[in-house]
C-alpha cells in the first residue's frame, strides 16, 4: 500500500485583532529572543528591506536576495550561515510557504506573524518533530488581499460581531494538532 500524500494545511485564523479583542498571550521566558522574535526584528529594520521584506498586506514576507540575506543580514541575528538552515528554522516554527501564482508566490507566512505586531510572536511554537514532508497545496492557500480588506494589519478597531479573545477563522480547513494547541 502506498501512503496517502499529505498536503500543507493552510487553515488561516486571523490573529490581527486577537489582543484588542481580549486575547491573552502565552507566557514564555525566552519568547523575546527566539527565532520568530528575531525574524520580526529583521523585517522591522528598514535597512533590510532590499533583502527581505513584508508584503503590502503585512501577513507574509518575501526573501528578495538569498545571498545577501545569508551574508549581510542573518549573521547579525543568528548563528546559522546557510540559507537551507534558515528555511529549516522557518519550517520548524510552523511558517508556511506560498506557491500560488501572483504577488504572494514564494513568500512565507504564519498566522501569528504580522507586520507591526511583534507582541504576537510568543504565540508561535515549535512544530513537533517528525511530521514528515507535506506537498504544496496552492489551491488551499489563503487569499491575504481579501482577508486584509476585512481585517487590516495592524488592526484598526474592534467590530461588534467579534467574540473577544477568539481569532476569526477566515480560511477554514480542519486544524492539525499543532494549530489546535495554539488556541488552548
Amino acid at each position: 500500500n502506498k501512503p496517502t500524500k499529505k498536503y500543507v494545511d493552510h487553515t488561516y485564523r486571523d490573529f490581527s485583532r486577537f489582543l484588542i479583542s481580549g486575547g491573552e498571550l502565552r507566557k514564555c521566558k525566552r519568547a523575546g529572543n527566539n527565532f520568530p522574535a528575531k525574524l520580526h526584528r529583521i523585517l522591522s529594520d528598514d535597512r533590510n528591506n532590499d533583502v527581505i521584506t513584508w508584503l503590502p498586506h503585512g501577513r507574509a514576507f518575501q526573501i528578495l536576495k538569498r545571498e545577501e540575506l545569508v551574508s549581510r543580514v542573518i549573521p547579525n541575528y543568528f548563528d546559522c550561515r546557510k540559507y537551507v538552515s534558515f528555511t529549516r528554522q522557518l519550517n520548524a516554527w510552523g511558517f508556511k510557504r506560498l506557491y500560488q501564482n501572483g504577488p504572494n508566490c514564494r513568500s512565507f507566512y504564519h498566522e501569528c506573524f504580522l507586520r507591526d505586531m511583534p507582541e504576537l510572536t510568543p504565540m508561535i511554537a515549535l512544530v513537533p518533530p517528525n511530521q514528515g514532508k507535506h506537498a504544496p497545496n496552492p489551491d488551499g492557500e489563503p487569499n491575504f488581499d481579501d482577508i486584509t480588506r476585512r481585517y487590516p494589519v495592524p488592526p484598526v478597531e474592534l467590530e461588534e460581531e467579534e467574540v473577544p479573545g477568539v481569532p476569526a477563522v477566515l480560511h477554514q480547513v480542519e486544524l492539525d494538532d499543532h494549530s489546535k494547541s495554539l488556541t488552548k
